[in-house]
């Protein structure tokens, strides 16, 4: 089984709740793995937009990257994600393929790992929370190098709760 890590987003609706139930509805289809607390971050646009609440998660699987990023996106729109054509805009919910089991894929659909993780601190931060010694798989930057180079920090803050504690 391949080790994916995930991160996932919301700032529409309840959104603890979305990222709770999109975490319900992959684990229903693959083997649960870590999960990071709930970090509170600004719109990248640093718009009028609501505050997303993100998290990082792995998983384990047998499918193959194709065919879990159309999982993934059918998650998406299950929970009422509507692609709008407008880039980082507001959301019920996204998931985000950021690591493929330390592979380097790039297809017409696809590109792992994810091209702007190394310059999102609601990926680092999390994921540093659950994988401390992770490197790139292309740069082979440390989680603290990349983190030590980031421009913005779009106002991560990590949050008292946890979305899964209830379960």
């Amino acid at each position: 089984m391949t080790r994916v890590i995930l991160g996932l987003g919301s700032n529409l609706g309840d959104r603890a709740d979305n990222i709770k139930k999109a975490l319900l509805i992959i684990f229903s289809a693959f083997t649960a793995g870590k999960i990071s607390r709930v970090y509170s971050s600004s719109s990248l646009l640093k718009d009028n937009q609501r505050d997303y609440y993100n998290i990082v998660c792995s998983c384990y699987t047998d499918k193959s990257p194709e065919d879990a990023l159309i999982f993934f996106q059918g998650t998406e729109e299950k929970l009422g994600r509507v692609r709008n054509g407008i880039r980082w805009g507001a959301r019920e919910i996204d998931i985000d393929i950021l690591d493929w089991g330390g592979s380097v894929i790039k297809t017409d659909r696809l590109i792992i790992p994810h091209p702007e993780m190394s310059s999102r601190s609601f990926v680092l931060y999390p994921l540093r929370e659950i994988f401390p010694d992770y490197k790139h798989p292309e740069t082979g930057r440390s989680l603290e190098e990349m983190i030590n180079l980031l421009e913005d920090d779009f106002g991560i803050t990590p949050l008292s709760f946890d979305v899964f504690e209830n379960i």
